[in-house]
């Protein structure tokens, strides 16, 4: 979607907004479409948005439709988050019939010293390596088996996850027991070109989960401090992470018991046909 610009507009050929509707590979439990856009903001309030949102909930219909053609019957849910203070974004939302149903927080963790946490004696910590793709991609299906909006990942998916430019596996640490399977752990992705917008390095935290056999044991502080120390070393200034505010399994204390502290808040808007 183009705009032509004004007087007293950008006056580049760059596009005044942008959107997405992304259909979840996974076909194991329900059609899930994740929506995303934004408006440049010297061209909001023009009924943009809510142009560029009517295209994207009727892409995802379609997504749905063509997807569901000829096979079992599933579940559907289209998904789009919103920033908690731009409340303009959640009403145009829940004009096209989304409600909020789970909150989460952006949680940032600035470079100081990484707690000690002790190892179970049946345990080591190792960096991630390439050829426990698959390893770690069950152990990620298995850890997020009950999380909120979760879906199993694909062998293509997670390929292009870790194969990505952004992945850091030399920063990503996994817990594994004496025979090698995967406990838990914390993968870290690194864009640079969120350096500049921030004013200082980062890492992002993209995935922390610990089987659901081996919860309870302490093995997610590990994991996490683990990767904390791997960004430390690498004189990276922070690390960002994001959570379920209503998480089951307590992340939220967690986290903050590691010296993260919640720097903005966001809402997942959901409508199922």
């Amino acid at each position: 979607m183009r705009a032509t610009p004004s007087s007293g507009s950008p006056r580049t050929a760059a596009p005044s907004a942008a959107g997405s509707s992304f259909l979840h590979p996974s076909r194991s439990e329900k059609l899930s479409v994740h929506l995303a856009g934004s408006v440049h903001p010297a061209w909001r309030r023009r009924g943009i948005g809510r142009e560029l949102f009517a295209w994207q909930n009727a892409r995802a219909e379609r997504q749905v439709a063509e997807a569901a053609a000829g096979a079992e019957t599933l579940p559907v849910e289209l998904k789009t988050y919103a920033e908690a203070v731009n409340v303009g974004h959640q009403a145009l939302a829940a004009a096209f019939g989304f409600t909020a149903e789970r909150w989460f927080a952006t949680m940032v963790r600035a470079g100081s010293e990484v707690p000690a946490v002790a190892a179970p004696e049946d345990v080591e910590v190792v960096a991630y390596a390439s050829d426990r793709q698959e390893d770690a991609r069950k152990a990620r299906n298995d850890a997020f088996r009950d999380h909120w909006g979760s879906l199993p990942s694909t062998t293509e998916g997670w390929a292009k996850f870790v194969g990505s430019e952004f992945f850091r596996g030399d920063l990503s640490r996994l817990v594994v027991d004496g025979e090698g399977r995967i406990l838990a752990f914390c993968l870290v992705t690194v864009n640079h070109d969120d350096w500049e917008a921030r004013g200082r390095s980062n890492a992002y935290i993209d995935l922390i989960g610990v089987v659901r056999d081996r919860r309870r044991q302490g093995l997610a502080p590990l994991v996490i401090a683990q990767a904390l120390q791997a960004i430390a070393d690498a004189d990276i200034d922070e690390a960002i992470l994001d959570v379920d505010t209503a998480s089951s399994t307590g992340a939220n204390t967690l986290y903050e018991g590691l010296g993260f502290v919640a720097e903005e808040r966001s809402v997942a808007l959901v409508r199922r046909p």
